[in-house]
């Protein structure tokens, strides 16, 4: 009971700061404009792809008040998250007690890059639902593969429909989609590896035929959105002090955005489940 009590007003403190934020807060200048885009729908935008802007403007048939359209996909998409994670955890039998999952949110709150992506309006908060939800249905693709479930293409193509999506929303989702790649080229065995039947081709037509209104845009704009993202935001001049002075600043970045935190009970959870001969969920 309390370390219960405890948890619980730890995260009161952390919904306390995130409820201050988004009522008090000004819009930031990217906020600003991507609620712009929103009021001029379009196939696709400059900088990023259209799906955030789309959702927020999906929301202004029943609103026109600016600071309600800025905040309520950020705020949508925290609640997404809490609430897909309580049913991965149900499913992943990770969930034995309520304590578990304010342990959960406490830890997804603690990580700087998530609490910070799903409270400004970017593109990040749908592209994080629909990745999180891809991987949920990736996960559920490896579980059913296991027990030769029929249904275990259902969960493939929901995966690739997810990640079509977040594709829709940001264009460095692509990572992802390699990581999935790489995963399956190391893996598995070639006879029963999806990489080598004509799911896999198929799900790259739905990813293009979901990509496509981005793909028509830019080719009806010279290709403006690619051509910024791929030459305008790149450097391409060599100086190794550049070089090394970028890297060292991107990790340790890297560290403080996705938190200690959650990276030292990642290996404690690593330990236990090994000690227990279980895999490393």
């Amino acid at each position: 009971t309390s370390n219960t009590s405890i948890l619980v007003c730890i995260l009161i403190y952390f919904f306390t700061l995130k409820i201050l934020y988004l009522c008090f807060a000004p819009p930031l200048p990217d906020e600003a404009y991507y609620w712009l885009w929103a009021q001029r729908i379009d196939l696709s935008f400059y900088d990023h792809p259209p799906l955030s802007m789309w959702v927020q403007s999906l929301f202004s048939t029943i609103s026109s008040n600016k600071y309600f359209l800025i905040r309520v996909v950020p705020t949508l998409s925290l609640l997404f998250v809490m609430s897909l994670g309580l049913y991965w955890m149900k499913v992943g039998g990770l969930l034995i007690n309520v304590n578990d999952y304010l342990k959960f949110l406490l830890l997804l709150l603690s990580i700087p890059a998530i609490n910070v992506f799903l409270t400004i309006s970017f593109p990040d908060p749908i592209l994080i639902c629909m990745l999180l939800t891809s991987g949920f249905f990736f996960s559920s693709y490896l579980e059913s593969e296991k027990s030769s479930n029929p249904n275990q293409y259902y969960f493939w193509y929901l995966s690739v429909g997810f990640f079509g999506l977040a594709l829709l929303s940001k264009y460095n989702a692509i990572l992802f989609g390699l990581g999935i790649l790489i995963f399956l080229v190391l893996s598995k065995k070639p006879k029963n590896n999806i990489l080598y039947t004509r799911h896999f081709f198929l799900s790259i037509l739905f990813i293009l035929f979901i990509f496509y209104p981005v793909i028509f845009w830019n080719v009806k704009n010279d290709y403006a959105s690619l051509g910024f993202n791929l030459n305008k935001r790149l450097d391409f001049k060599l100086d190794w002090i550049d070089f090394l002075r970028n890297a060292t600043v991107f990790i340790l970045s890297v560290i403080v955005s996705f938190s200690p935190i959650l990276v030292l009970n990642i290996m404690r959870l690593n330990k236990t489940m090994i000690a227990n001969d279980g895999p490393f969920p």
